[in-house]
Parts: structure tokens; sequence; C-alpha cells
């Protein structure tokens, strides 16, 4: 092993021991940002100097740095309880979707203890059947944090792995699964806070994985099969994937789509069947979220502060975000290119536009897009998978005094350098054209 190959390693292993025995991460924030950042540098050096990391050594970093802070309370999120009151529930034979957590007038003592800690009690669930099914799946074991955390971080680290092998088959060094397997936001938002995404994500690989195999080999019905109600898994993990279907369905050839959208709709309609009738309760949830919810969004901070209002913002961003999504559709999946080309690169641009144009951008929200990383070079999106934990800046005042104020500076910087970056590439490529005229 080179010296350099040990010490980022050990540097890394150092930077993540630092937040993990940190008293309470929501008010040392100034640590994390300092920590974290070393830590993206310490990924771009190895990436950028060809460090021969083998898989194995980027693997068992990735698992002791989410061991690190697995045991930690989740302090920058308290979604989990939520995620365990639903997997509570549908163990104790209830439809989660049937009534909101404070409508619950009686219980178990585990159920008892959870409902204080359940966010918006008054509202019924949002998340998705396929997200039910790991909330069930943890909670036959037991409805404590560190039982679903670990369920999601082996599930992150299999993405991991898949994403190392994606690596090797498109002959590009494995090194660049350091931006996703070492990377703080999935370690802190997934191994921390235990954020489902991680499940979404893998599930997306997986089904990915399985349709790339049968790219430009003979069709095999039950692997395309699987790879199509993977797929709905992945989008009833979280319901963001669904942009990505038509993508991912128009990079099939024609043959392939029907046995595709055959395995998704099996598999949407598997996954939903036992929470029916109750299910259509989600959407309202849905609903109120969409006209309501803002956070940290920085085009919908600057159309409210030219004066528009917040109805007329989240149409103009909407609208914005459909526009983007169908001109990058026709761009990729309707062009040239092989399966990677029509996947990876564009599925990093539709999570960069809705991220710009989201009303509400929690930190989790970029997880989509840094798994996306180790495929394209987007330096943008490099940055902004660090920036976004500028959005925790109103943790300190709301732990502090109890007040959620956001700083309109924070919603700022988290995109002074993505924007920057975009900046500097077009100026870059502008002058590069120039000095060949």
């Amino acid at each position: 092993m080179k010296l350099s190959t040990f010490s980022i390693s050990a540097g890394v292993l150092g930077l993540y021991a630092m937040m993990a025995f940190a008293q309470d991460l929501r008010l040392s924030l100034p640590l994390v940002v300092f920590a974290t950042a070393w830590v993206m540098v310490l990924i771009l050096v190895s990436i950028y100097t060809d460090q021969d990391l083998s898989p194995g050594l980027i693997l068992t970093v990735a698992a002791i740095i989410r061991i690190m802070v697995l045991f930690r309370a989740p302090e920058l999120s308290d979604d989990i309880f939520r995620y365990l009151w639903d997997g509570l529930q549908t163990v104790s034979g209830h439809n989660p979707y049937q009534l909101a957590p404070a409508q619950v007038v009686s219980g178990s003592q585990a159920a008892r203890t959870l409902l204080p800690l359940v966010n918006h009690p008054g509202l019924i669930t949002v998340y998705p059947p396929g997200a039910q099914v790991v909330f069930f799946a943890a909670a036959l074991i037991g409805p404590w944090p560190i039982v679903l955390k670990t369920l999601l971080v082996l599930m992150d680290l299999a993405t991991c792995a898949l994403i190392i092998q994606w690596l090797r088959q498109l002959g590009q060094p494995v090194t660049r699964s350091l931006i996703y397997a070492w990377h703080p936001l999935a370690v802190l938002e997934i191994a921390g806070s235990g954020h489902i995404d991680g499940a979404g994500i893998f599930f997306l690989f997986l089904s990915l994985t399985l349709a790339q195999t049968i790219w430009n080999s003979k069709i095999r019905p039950l692997c395309l099969g699987l790879s199509g109600g993977l797929f709905a898994w992945s989008c009833l993990v979280k319901l963001f994937p669904l942009v990505f279907f038509p993508l991912f369905f128009f990079s099939l050839h024609k043959r392939q789509r029907i046995l595709f959208l055959a395995g998704a709709v099996s598999g949407t309609l598997l996954l939903c069947h036992p929470f029916l009738p109750d299910l259509p309760h989600m959407f309202g949830t849905l609903g109120t979220y969409t006209r309501h919810w803002e956070f940290s969004g920085f085009s919908f901070f600057w159309l409210r502060q030219w004066g528009l209002s917040g109805d007329l913002s989240r149409v103009i961003l909407g609208s914005a975000f459909v526009l983007a999504l169908t001109g990058i559709v026709c761009r990729y999946a309707l062009g040239p290119g092989d399966f990677t080309h029509r996947v990876f690169y564009p599925f990093y641009l539709i999570n960069l536009a809705f991220l710009f144009l989201t009303p509400t951008l929690h930190p989790w929200y970029a997880l989509y897009m840094t798994a996306m990383l180790p495929f394209v070079p987007g330096m943008a999106g490099v940055i902004l998978s660090w920036s976004v934990f500028l959005a925790y800046s109103v943790q300190i005042p709301y732990v502090l005094t109890g007040a959620w104020t956001e700083d309109p500076l924070s919603i700022n910087l988290i995109w002074a350098g993505p924007l920057g970056a975009c900046f500097a590439g077009y100026l870059v490529k502008a002058f590069g054209k120039s000095s060949t005229v």
C-alpha cells in the first residue's frame, strides 16, 4: 500500500471520528462543515491523482465510517421515528395509511413511546408502499432506530459494490466510487439519520444493473421483468425516481420495453395491494407538502423576494422542471448512444434541475444525484453535494431557542459554489472554442 493511499484513508477515518465523537451534531455545524469539506478534498485528491485503492479497501473504509455514526442518535433529522411508527403499525396489523399517528387512541407501549417523537403526527404518512415494506422488515426485529439504520447501511454498502461493478464494466477507475462510498452525505444521511433514500437508491441500481446486462444480449424475460419490478420498488420507496422512467424506458430496445413495463406494473400492484383501500390517503399529505412546505429552496426564495406569491412561484418552478425534464429526455433517451450514455448523465442533469427548482431542499434530497457522481464529470454536483450541509444551519437556533428560522445567507451559499462552477465551465468552453477559431 502506498503511503499516500494509507494517509488518505487514515485522514478520512480521522475526520469521521471527529464527527462520530461530537457531542451534538446540531450544535456542531462548524465542525461538520469543516470535517466534511476535508473529506471531500481527500476524496477528490484520491480520484484525480489516480490513487491505487482496491475495491476491498474502498468497501472496508466505507463500512467503518458508516459504523462510526450508526450508533449515534438521529440528531439532524427525526424522519426515522415516522418510519418506525409506520413499521410498527404494519407489524401490529394496522394500515399506516388509515389514521394519522395523533388519531390512534390506543396502542402498545412501543407505540406510546414513539408517538411524541413522530413529526407532523396530525398527517397520515406520505411514504409509499415500497418504503413501508422496508419499515415492516425492520419492525419485525424491533422498533428501534439502530435496527432500521443497520438494514439501510447494508443496502447502502451493496450500492457501493454495485457502483464499483459498474465502473469496472465501463473501464473506469474504481477509485471514482469514492465520491459516493466515502461521501459525507451518504454516510451522515443514511447511516446517521437513517433516511429511506438509501433503500430507493439500492433498488434503482439493482434495476439498472439487471437492465444493463440484457442491453446487448438476447431478451431474458425474467431478468427484464425483475428489473421493472425493482424500478417500481425504487419509485415506491421515494416517488422521485418516477421522473427517470422515460429515460429508463426509452433506453431499452423496443421489444424489451413491454417486458420492463409488465414487470414495473406487476411490482407496483404487488407492493400496493396490502395497503388498500386506505393507500390513497397518502396523496392528501403529499398535496399538503406540495402546496405549503418550503425550506432552503434557492429559486423559490428569489421568486418570493421578487414579490411573487407562493402558489405562483410553485407553478413557475414546476413548469420549468417539466420543460427541463422534457428537454433532457428528448436529448438523451431519444438520441444515439449506449445504455450508460442515455442513463447516468441525464439522471444527473434531472437531479440537478430538481434541486435547483424545488421549493424544499433538505440535504438528503441530493443523495440520488450523489449516487450518479462516480459516472459523470459534474463539478457543480460535487460542490452541491457538500454545500447542502449548510441548510442545517437552521438547527442551531432551533435547538437553542425553539425557533425554526432560515438564514437567507445559507440559502444563497448553498448554490454559490455550484453556480460558480457552471459559469467557470461555460467560460472554459467558450474560451476554448474562441482560441481554436
